[in-house]
C-alpha cells in the first residue's frame, strides 16, 4: 500500500493515525474482497510505504511509536520521498527501451515540473573572453554580460524555487556606501542585511 502525499502530512493522531490505521488494514488484507486469488492474497508482501516531498522521519517515526501494541506492524513501515521516485526513474531510463523507457522518462520529466527532484548544483556560466582588459580584470561591458548572464539563469532558479540573494550595488565606487540588500526572487526588497 502506498500513502501518497505532496501538499499535506498525514491526517489524524493517536489511535485515528491515519498510518495506524493503514497498517492495521494491512493485517486484514487476507479478509478483503480484492480482485486477487486467495492464494495470492497470503502471499502477498504486506507493507505502507508513505511518500512526500520532504523528509517525513517525524511522521514515521509518531506512528511507530503507536504500533508499540501492535509488534507485528511496525517492520511494515517504509518512507520515501519524491525526489527518490525521480531520481530511480531517471536512473532506470539509461537501461531501459521501448515503452518502459517512455513511461520512466515521462515519470521523470514530471516530477522536475513539479521541482520534485534533489538539489543537483547550479549550472555553469561560461565566463567571456578578457581581452582590452588589464590582465585579471574584465572590462565594464564584460562585468555587465557576465552579471546579466548571472541575473538570468539565477533569477531562473529563484523563480522556480523561492529563494533568497544577496543583491550588491550595481556599480561599486570607492565613495559608494550604499548597502547590499536581501532580496527575493520576484526582486522585492527587504531589510538591508548588515
Amino acid at each position: 500500500m502506498v500513502e501518497a502525499k505532496l501538499g499535506a502530512g498525514k491526517s489524524g493522531t493517536g489511535d485515528n493515525d491515519q498510518l495506524l490505521r493503514y497498517l492495521l488494514l494491512l493485517r486484514q488484507l487476507d479478509e478483503l474482497e480484492l480482485p486477487l486469488a486467495a492464494a495470492d492474497r497470503k502471499r502477498a508482501v504486506k507493507a505502507l510505504l508513505f511518500l512526500t516531498p520532504h523528509d517525513s522521519a517525524a511522521e514515521i517515526n509518531e506512528t511507530a511509536e503507536l504500533c508499540a501494541s501492535h509488534a507485528d506492524l511496525k517492520h511494515l513501515l517504509f518512507r520515501a520521498q519524491w525526489q527518490d521516485i525521480e531520481a530511480a526513474a531517471s536512473a532506470c531510463a539509461l537501461d531501459a527501451s521501448g515503452h518502459a523507457r517512455m513511461i520512466l522518462h515521462d515519470i521523470s520529466g514530471f516530477l522536475r515540473r513539479r521541482n520534485l527532484e534533489y538539489f543537483a548544483g547550479f549550472a555553469q556560466v561560461a565566463l567571456p573572453p578578457t581581452t582590452g582588459a588589464s590582465q585579471g580584470q574584465a572590462s565594464q561591458g564584460q562585468a555587465t554580460k557576465l552579471r546579466n548572464s548571472a541575473d538570468v539563469r539565477f533569477g531562473s532558479f529563484a523563480a522556480r524555487h523561492r529563494v533568497f540573494r544577496l543583491a550588491l550595488p550595481r556599480t561599486p565606487s570607492s565613495g559608494d556606501r550604499r548597502r547590499p540588500v536581501l532580496r527575493v526572487a520576484d526582486d522585492a526588497a527587504t531589510e538591508p542585511v548588515e
